[in-house]
């Protein structure tokens, strides 16, 4: 097998390691049996055990980028219709995501953090800006109710945790949480009350979380 190849064949082998035990739980030894490799062919690939950790994270973020449709919300004028497309599809991509990923987040949450703070630094990176700005405009307009400053920033975040704890929960074969209804359903009540909690008027919700808009924002991808 070429170096690649083995490289991209331990990489997709071990994340089931990583997301059982987290980055420091996940001995060498178990990495090497999960890739069908020695410990030292690992290292051969990958100076460090950290490396290695990296190397998946980065493929990750390869896998789910570019995304046309943030790149159509950065171009978008700050205000309630930007404000209604991030929170959705924010949400969409968090509880409808890579189910492996997600497991690893969760499992760094009890452990080293490594993956959390992977998955919180890609949010700032790519919402964090586009939900703080719109909903300053939304408010600034009297289309949204609340704080400003620091509070658009933790409001924004509030946003985050509410979507990637409901993905929390559904991660079990069987789920911590049975909310009694469809993925689309479940999503779209994040969404409303996501939406609400950030003061968002009921009028510009319903004006713009339609399919169509949606729809819209995901063209071409």
């Amino acid at each position: 097998m070429k170096a690649t190849d083995r490289r991209e064949a331990i990489i997709e082998s071990v994340i089931p390691v990583f997301a059982e035990y987290g980055l420091h739980g996940a001995s060498t030894r178990r990495l090497a049996e999960a890739a069908g490799v020695s410990e030292a062919l690992i290292y051969r690939h990958f100076p460090s055990k950290a490396a290695l950790f990296h190397a998946i994270t980065l493929q990750h973020l390869q896998r789910t980028a570019p995304d046309p449709a943030l790149e159509r919300l950065r171009a978008m004028p700050s205000g309630p219709r930007r404000l209604v497309l991030a929170v959705r599809h924010l949400v969409q991509q968090l509880v409808a995501g890579d189910a492996l990923w997600a497991r690893m987040v969760a499992t760094s949450f009890a452990t080293d953090g490594a993956a959390a703070r992977q998955d919180a630094a890609a949010f700032q990176a790519e919402y964090l800006s586009i939900i703080r700005l719109s909903l300053q405009a939304a408010r600034r307009k009297k289309s949204a109710k609340g704080g400003s400053g620091n509070r658009l920033v933790v409001d924004a975040w509030l946003v985050q945790h509410l979507a990637l704890a409901c993905r929390l929960m559904t991660l079990p074969a069987s789920p911590v949480v049975d909310y009694g209804m469809r993925d689309s359903q479940r999503i779209e009540a994040i969404v409303q009350f996501a939406l609400l909690g950030l003061g968002l008027r009921r009028s510009e919700i319903k004006r713009h979380n339609t399919p169509a808009a949606y729809k819209s924002l995901l063209a071409d991808q």
